[in-house]
């Protein structure tokens, strides 16, 4: 079993934008197609299937609670292995811990990757045209091994090592990048969650953020409160296949 976190924004009529809290809870399975990566280790894919969705406007506790009553639904306990996805913010972190303490805990993987190209660029940030782009691309390839490797905490080194050569607001830049490595670097031990055939991306909730940002924050929308709330709880009934149980059972019978 397999919960993915994430966030998207609507726009609120006399509040502006807020953030909208997303969960999707999954079943997962590994697939028959196998790649080997640089230890020669067989990885199977991993895919996702039987989604159900929660959204909440608001903060993390009754986004939590949703979720919970969710995932209780589904027989999460049941599940002969359970893993929690996100990419990093404190609020998914504390979630996970106290609600799923029994789950393997993921940063999503290309989160971390794209901390490693803001990386590059700062390291990279002296040198110009061609060179600048042949370089960093060389380096995010090479250091994305060691990430896939689970050496998160190398990584975090290495860029504390790039900030004592760099200029001070370069070096600071490069300390926090650093910082989000040595923080996560339990949840980024890639080489074991796939060898354990776990899921190390959240593209499911990512999937289905594009999906609720379709219905709640096309151009021109508006929302009140209320309106948001109710339209979140069809969006997510709609894209949990669940929408006509939902239906009947706010709506008195004829």
């Amino acid at each position: 079993m397999v919960i993915t976190m994430d966030g998207c924004m609507a726009n609120m009529r006399g509040e502006g934008w807020k953030e909208v809290k997303l969960g999707a809870i999954s079943e997962a399975s590994a697939g028959q197609d196998v790649k080997y990566n640089r230890h020669n280790d067989a990885i199977r894919a991993v895919h996702s299937h039987t989604h159900s969705y929660g959204a909440h406007l608001g903060g993390p506790e009754g986004f939590g609670t949703k979720l919970l009553t969710e995932a209780q639904a589904r027989r999460w306990s049941s599940g002969y292995q359970s893993v929690v996805v996100g990419d990093g913010p404190v609020w998914i972190r504390n979630l996970a811990t106290t609600d799923y303490a029994s789950a393997a805990h993921v940063v999503d993987c290309y989160h971390a990757k794209q901390h490693l190209c803001a990386a590059a660029e700062l390291i990279f940030a002296g040198t110009t045209g061609n060179d600048k782009v042949d370089k960093a691309h060389t380096w995010v390839a090479d250091i994305a091994d060691v990430l896939y490797d689970g050496r998160a905490l190398e990584i975090a080194q290495r860029l504390e090592l790039a900030a004592t050569l760099a200029k001070p607001d370069t070096a600071k830049a490069l300390l926090t990048e650093a910082g989000y490595f040595a923080t996560h670097q339990e949840r980024m031990q890639y080489r074991d969650f796939q060898l354990a055939q776990l899921p190390i991306g959240s593209g499911t909730v990512e999937s289905g953020a594009k999906q609720f940002k379709h219905r709640i924050s096309a151009a021109g929308m508006r929302w009140s409160r209320t309106g948001l709330q109710n339209s979140l709880l069809l969006r997510a009934a709609t894209m949990s296949g669940t929408f006509d149980t939902f239906w009947r059972s706010i709506t008195p019978l004829c």
